[in-house]
Formats: structure tokens, sequence, C-alpha cells
């Protein structure tokens, strides 16, 4: 069963923000293909703590992380 603490949940989230900044591609206006920037990715979670389960997964990718809990913003 999951839940708001399952480790699983916030390490598939965490795994697939990486393959995105690693093999992820957007078109720009121009119709150039460029790779996809941190600030472009958005992890949404219906739990805080899974929040910062997230987050903390993703501390060493030095990725800037805000919260709209509260609207807390912090780097990683």
């Amino acid at each position: 069963m999951s839940g708001p603490g399952d480790a699983a949940i916030t390490a598939a989230a965490a795994a697939r923000v990486r393959e995105l900044l690693t093999a992820g591609f957007v078109i720009d206006d121009h119709a150039q293909a460029r790779r996809l920037e941190p600030f472009e990715v958005a992890v949404i979670t219906p739990h805080v703590e899974q929040a910062g389960a997230v987050a903390a997964r993703l501390a060493d990718r030095s990725l800037e992380v805000v919260a709209r809990e509260g609207e807390s913003h912090q780097e990683y």
C-alpha cells in the first residue's frame, strides 16, 4: 500500500526528473531542439512530506526547488 511516506513514489519522481534533465528536449520558439533546463521541470505532490523527500533526492543535482505551500523557496 502506498501513502504519503512511500519512498518508492518519491524515488520514482526524482528518477523521472533526472531522466528528463539527462535526455529530455524541448522545441524552442525557433523550432530548434534544446536540452530541458531544471527551471522548466515541476514536481507537484499531494503531500508536503513527499515534496520534501523529492527535493532531498534531487539535492545532488543543484536544482532549484520551489514549494508553494507557504511559498518557501529552496536551492539545492
